[in-house]
């Protein structure tokens, strides 16, 4: 439940990095919608490309930027699989989320969904430009610059009817407090197509 602008989700990273975090080296939160792509290789070997490279401070963070994809049109979802039915995304992005290295975690409550909280050691975080301080919410990436081949895809808007039920969700909160979900059918016009 919802407990102020500790959110359902807030709650569930916090218990996950608080139970969790030493099964693992790195670690990262995404949505069922969002999905992370290496780009020409696999995630494990980029992130074991970064590791080699920077072999005398070890990495603190990767920042990845999320590209919102539209509906591409579709009244309702078609079947199959999304990268074959969405094609249209913003052409900057519009927010991103972080793989964090455990070592550097401080084990206290998420401010937060796309970022964790860090602790003062020194280590290198790549993409630093991203933060909540510099895009608010944190919404509005400035650029596309990208120090690392990986990007998320956020299959935000699949159709108007799922974009419409979940509107019902966000009515008065719902799982998330925050209250720029309204007017939802001029909002999911706007996702449309980018």
């Amino acid at each position: 439940k919802n407990n102020g602008s500790s959110t359902i989700q807030r709650q569930a990273y916090t218990h996950c990095i608080k139970n969790y975090s030493n099964s693992c080296k790195y670690i990262m939160m995404l949505d069922l919608d969002e999905f992370l792509f290496g780009i020409n290789d696999k995630v494990i070997n980029i992130i074991n490309k970064l590791e080699l490279e920077s072999d005398t401070v070890q990495i603190k963070s990767i920042k990845i930027p999320r590209f919102d994809y539209g509906s591409d049109g579709h009244i309702k979802r078609p079947s199959g699989d999304v990268r074959n039915n969405y094609f249209t995304k913003e052409k900057i992005c519009s927010s991103y989320k972080t793989i964090a290295n455990t070592d550097f975690l401080l084990m206290t409550d998420f401010y937060g969904v796309h970022d964790f909280p860090f602790n003062d050691k020194e280590g290198k975080v790549y993409n630093s430009y991203f933060s909540y301080r510099e895009t608010g919410l944190p919404n509005g990436c400035k650029s596309n610059i990208n120090e690392v081949p990986l990007v998320i895809h956020h299959y935000y808007t699949k159709s108007y009817e799922e974009y419409m039920d979940r509107c019902k969700l966000w009515k008065n909160g719902g799982i998330n407090t925050i209250g720029y979900r309204k007017n939802c059918k001029e909002e999911f016009e706007k996702r449309a197509f980018f």
